[in-house]
């Protein structure tokens, strides 16, 4: 279960929100010393060497993207609707991967987890290669490594379904594949982002989405790349406290030929959104 800004204590809500002597420090140093400055600020300690260098400047790095409104290059993760769906920045694919590869080394030497000790919205390692997304985006590659899962479903034939939080799929995997997670990863912030397209309603009577415009998105935005330009940021908390990021953004081709923001106005399949008055941004 996810709850949402509105639903959040004030401490959670700015959990993510760089305070206001951090922002006047980095506007006068300029931003290209931005992660210097955060870095010196906002210092963490992590259990494992390797994992804190591949965590702690992406969360630096969205934060800004969060307080700046900034565009980033961006690999799209899994689609559900226009309302719905995980990207990442793609300057840290590798530091994606390394974390998975820290995970993997850490759960190895584990035995699998039984059926009845796995609850759906409980974080579990899920140790796998070569999988599909279930909207049919490539999830990852073919070395054999481990993700953070969140358990959305238990299926018949021992087989789970997990929505790996750091890269955005979802995937069905054997009871064989699953472990407990170490403690240090419970509460680190997801890596793939939540997103929604900024600015755009369901056009239909009944406020859903059709199958009709759930394919157009997919077909349009699968195997392309796009830069996300972040227009307001929400919070998302599951019930064991690691924070989701969640951004309302346009995204526009590489090449600028395709706003799919706008397209999805022009062709019928979305109408402009009056924004809620009850959804909190970082503005």
């Amino acid at each position: 279960m996810l709850l949402y800004a509105e639903d959040v204590t004030h401490k959670k809500k700015l959990s993510l929100i760089l305070d206001n002597s951090t922002v006047d420090t980095i506007k006068k140093m300029g931003q290209l010393d931005v992660f210097t400055v955060l870095r010196e600020m906002k210092k963490e300690t992590f259990a494992y060497v390797d994992l804190g260098h591949c965590i702690h400047p992406y969360e630096m790095q969205i934060r800004c993207y969060a307080t700046f409104q900034t565009q980033f290059p961006a690999s799209i993760l899994h689609i559900e609707t226009p309302s719905l769906f995980s990207l990442f920045p793609r300057s840290y694919d590798n530091k994606r991967c390394s974390m998975a590869q820290t995970l993997f080394e850490s759960v190895a030497h584990m035995d699998p987890v039984f059926m009845n000790d796995i609850y759906c919205g409980k974080l579990y390692a899920v140790v796998c290669r070569e999988m599909l997304c279930r909207c049919g985006l490539h999830a990852c590659n073919a070395s054999t490594s481990c993700y953070r899962g969140l358990c959305v479903g238990k299926l018949e034939g021992s087989k789970v379904l997990f929505r790996l939080i750091d890269f955005g799929c979802i995937v069905t995997v054997g009871i064989s594949f699953v472990r407990q997670l170490p403690v240090e990863f419970e509460s680190m912030m997801a890596l793939s982002i939540d997103c929604k397209l900024d600015g755009l309603g369901v056009s239909t009577d009944d406020g859903k989405w059709t199958d009709g415009t759930i394919n157009y998105v997919k077909n349009a935005l699968r195997d392309k790349l796009f830069n996300a330009i972040v227009k307001q940021q929400y919070f998302a908390e599951s019930d064991l406290g690691f924070l989701l990021p969640f951004m309302s953004v346009v995204l526009k081709s590489d090449d600028d030929s395709l706003e799919i923001n706008s397209n999805l106005v022009e062709k019928g399949f979305a109408s402009i959104l009056i924004y809620n008055s009850r959804l909190v941004s970082s503005e």
